[in-house]
């Protein structure tokens, strides 16, 4: 499994807290629907201008009764997409698609009625400054279009990985997301010594 595995995992076992805490509780959770961006860029592309992104559609199973169930979900979500190979398969359909094309299938893909949520993961080399002082942590942030109400980034740097979330005020109690995320992992690592 991967740490973006156990990143999104504790994200659904958190909006599953928050939605208990600050929404009209319910029986049973829903599962949320998120877009997470997939990088299509190859190591020879690292610093290529522009964008060489698509967007991966993931169930965040916030339903899962404990953050083992969840984290198997989230790993069988991903496990499909490298073995189906979408990643490679996106980078051709970039290439030869005409990019009006994609700029239209782009809307789709992000829609916010298909994926309410997007939750995006950035890594930063370990070596990283930011003027001119060594970037012990960092979050990632963007703006809110399409009255899509937030915005969530895993952002990685010098070996911390922030939950960074950006938030309509609609979404009552939004604030405390990330703290039930990072509340989450913590109880699974303090369980696992």
């Amino acid at each position: 499994m991967t740490v973006n595995d156990v990143c999104l995992a504790a994200l659904a076992q958190a909006l599953q807290h928050w939605r208990t805490t600050h929404l009209e509780p319910t029986p049973r959770c829903p599962d949320v629907h998120a877009l997470v961006p997939l990088s299509l860029r190859q190591d020879h592309e690292r610093h290529a201008p522009g964008n060489r992104v698509t967007g991966l559609r993931l169930t965040l199973p916030s339903s899962a009764p404990d953050f083992g169930q969840a984290l198997h979900s989230v790993h069988r979500q991903t496990r499909r997409v490298r073995a189906t190979r979408q990643r490679d398969v996106s980078r051709v359909a970039l290439r030869l698609m005409p990019s009006r094309l994609g700029e239209m299938t782009g809307k789709v893909i992000t829609a916010k009625a298909t994926c309410p949520l997007i939750a995006s993961t950035i890594g930063l080399p370990a070596t990283f400054t930011c003027q001119g002082a060594h970037l012990y942590a960092a979050s990632m942030f963007n703006d809110l279009y399409d009255e899509r109400l937030s915005y969530l980034s895993f952002t990685r740097a010098a070996g911390i990985i922030r939950c960074g979330m950006f938030y309509d005020s609609a979404l009552p109690g939004a604030r405390a997301i990330p703290e039930f995320w990072s509340a989450n992992l913590t109880s699974v690592v303090e369980e696992l010594h």
